[in-house]
């Protein structure tokens, strides 16, 4: 115990409790996001120690509560900027401001970041990174935290509330195009693993290659961490391997590694779609640039981010319904460019893909949905 002459601080309380000093901070300011065994531990030594909180730097905090925090993984992928766009269009109408922070899919530095905000007053939580099983925003949810997730899910949090895109159909479109081009040696630049969207990339992309007869094959999978270095790296070593057969084609589970893969071809000596055909995802504005062109999976980025506002201002503001369970999907689309060479036809192409029967496999999979069935636009 400190001695009795000396001020407690949330520093002596956060020691003594075992938590940290934000957690105290949100206990004292009674935030949302604490389990009940934490608050009632923190209060009962607050109160053992007489602890009273700076009313000065409290009200500083509760002025400027008024905002909520984006998570993303990283500044550098152009597909934050647009989602962030939206998110801004909706939170200036309702007169939030919006903090955005990097996580880089680093667990610790999420929890750190998310008590972080917390602390200052953070009234909701939007988020594009979240992990497969992701205990901080489950955790948030339990304890009827605002949050909503952008573009990923939460497979053991089946009341989170979500915007995404039907990733596995998206992924499903990109691999039936090539291969109806008539590629059948096709390489694969997955994304992260430990992402719903990595997973769900994959399993279309498989999908399609089993629908319609051809081999699945280790060897022309590679991982990337959805980053233009790894879609480079990764192109680097599918181009370099001894195969029976080249590969004529490369899908990468988003533009940022389609762009590095873009750039290994072409470091390789080979043209673009002459020598290799390519695929990406997302449509970024960076794809549709002349010296680019890279066909693509698009689907309604803004969008996502106003939605995904909205339903985090109900759920602050206990709006008509927010208690309701909200999972929206929303439609992917084939965007045909010059990377895989064929553009004459390319109308005929669409819309015969679109008007075809499509596999189940493009729904969320029961299994990982839970009870509520998502909406799909």
């Amino acid at each position: 115990m400190p001695p009795i002459d000396k001020k407690i601080t949330i520093k002596d309380i956060a020691r003594i409790a075992k938590v940290s000093p934000a957690t105290v901070s949100m206990v004292v300011n009674d935030r949302p996001g604490i389990s009940e065994e934490t608050k009632y531990r923190v209060l009962r030594i607050v109160q053992a120690l007489q602890y009273t909180p700076n009313l000065v730097a409290r009200s500083l905090v509760r002025r400027h509560s008024n905002f909520i925090t984006l998570l993303i993984t990283n500044m550098g992928n152009p597909i934050f900027a647009e989602i962030a766009c939206g998110v801004d269009d909706v939170l200036r109408e309702h007169d939030y401001s919006l903090s955005i922070i990097s996580t880089y899919d680093d667990r610790e530095l999420e929890t750190k970041e998310i008590e972080t905000v917390q602390a200052r007053g953070m009234n909701g939580l939007l988020t594009c990174a979240p992990l497969l099983d992701n205990s901080n925003i489950a955790t948030l949810v339990k304890n009827n935290f605002p949050v909503v997730s952008i573009l990923r899910r939460v497979y053991n949090c089946e009341d989170l509330d979500y915007v995404i895109v039907d990733s596995a159909k998206g992924a499903y479109l990109a691999t039936e195009h090539l291969i109806r081009l008539g590629h059948k040696q096709i390489g694969f630049i997955k994304g992260p693993p430990h992402t719903s969207s990595g997973i769900e990339k994959q399993e279309g992309s498989m999908n399609a290659l089993k629908d319609y007869g051809l081999a699945v094959s280790d060897d022309l999978i590679r991982e990337g961490d959805y980053s233009r270095k790894s879609g480079y790296l990764a192109t680097n070593h599918l181009l370099k391997m001894d195969l029976r057969e080249r590969i004529t084609a490369i899908y990468a589970a988003n533009d940022y590694m389609a762009i590095g893969a873009f750039e290994a071809i072409w470091d390789a000596g080979l043209k673009i779609p002459e020598d290799m055909a390519l695929v990406g995802f997302n449509d970024v504005e960076a794809t549709s640039l002349r010296t680019i062109e890279i066909t693509t999976i698009a689907h309604p980025k803004r969008k996502m981010g106003q939605l995904a506002a909205k339903r985090l201002i109900d759920k602050i503001e206990e709006n008509e319904g927010y208690k309701d369970i909200y999972q929206v999907v929303l439609e992917p689309e084939l965007v045909i460019r010059k990377s895989c060479g064929f553009t004459v036809f390319s109308k005929y192409v669409i819309d015969e893909v679109k008007h075809r029967s499509l596999p189940k496999s493009f729904n969320v999979p029961n299994q990982d949905r839970g009870a509520h069935a998502p909406k799909h636009f």
